[in-house]
């Protein structure tokens, strides 16, 4: 798998862009720009079809309504919850070790 490919997959599961299924007929326009070597358009990606749902929804096109400072702000946002997450389980954990030794001195 390809840089833009994990890009876009990743992309996609965090909910910056949405994956839109191509129909039959744009699937065929698409299909015949590739056999004239010509390039897709911006919005539009090629997945192999072993990831796809259907037969032809090899081609998907891409949504977003974010500009470029507002997914910068929702990454940075996503990062620092997940951050909060990790220090949070890093306590839990630190705070069980710590009863474990003392019950362990006890009993």
């Amino acid at each position: 798998m390809d840089i833009k490919t994990k890009l876009k997959k990743l992309q996609e599961e965090l909910e910056i862009i949405e994956k839109i299924p191509c129909t039959k007929e744009e699937a065929d326009q698409y299909d015949e720009l590739i056999k004239e070597n010509k390039e897709l358009p911006p919005d539009v990606f090629c997945f192999s079809e072993e990831d796809s749902e259907c037969l032809y929804c090899k081609y998907y096109r891409y949504k977003t309504n974010l500009s470029y400072e507002e997914k910068e702000e929702y990454l940075l946002l996503y990062q620092t919850k997940q951050l909060i997450i990790i220090k949070r389980c890093a306590i839990y954990f630190t705070g069980m070790s710590i009863i474990g030794v003392l019950l362990s001195i006890i009993f």
